[in-house]
């Protein structure tokens, strides 16, 4: 499904993840059902399907569209863009020595917490790839 703001493709995302990512008072207005996520950085929609998000609606910002170092990577830790650099700058591109350090990608709440309900192991592992290729 394509977003109906600026007709990107759409990422499929479980009703609780836009639920429990929702201001509370957006909540109230919250109906279960298909939905989708705009990964569009240049996007003011957020979710979309039964109803439409925008970023200001969300309680964090997205990863996708907001690229500063203080925006979370790993939601369930709340590890942030800027640790992992700090962590990478120190070990390299060591995965495991990243997560050790930080304490990221073993949070298990995945689902509700990280903005496309999926674990963030995939989403630190392509920032270290182009941290890695930005030494180059």
């Amino acid at each position: 499904m394509k977003c109906p703001e600026c007709g990107a493709e759409g990422v499929k995302v479980f009703p609780e993840t836009v639920f429990n990512l929702l201001k509370d008072e957006e909540r109230e207005r919250f109906q279960d059902g298909l939905y989708f996520a705009c990964t569009n950085p240049a996007c003011s929609v957020a979710y979309f399907g039964e109803n439409i998000y925008d970023v200001d609606t969300i309680n964090t910002a997205l990863w996708y569209k907001d690229k500063s170092d203080d925006v979370y990577l790993c939601y369930c830790n709340k590890v942030t863009r800027g640790e992992i650099k700090k962590a990478f700058m120190q070990v390299g591109p060591d995965l495991k020595a990243i997560f050790a350090m930080t304490g990221a990608c073993g949070g298990g709440k995945c689902r509700i917490e990280n903005p496309l309900g999926r674990c963030c192991h995939t989403v630190i592992e392509q920032y270290i790839y182009e941290l890695n290729q930005s030494l180059d």
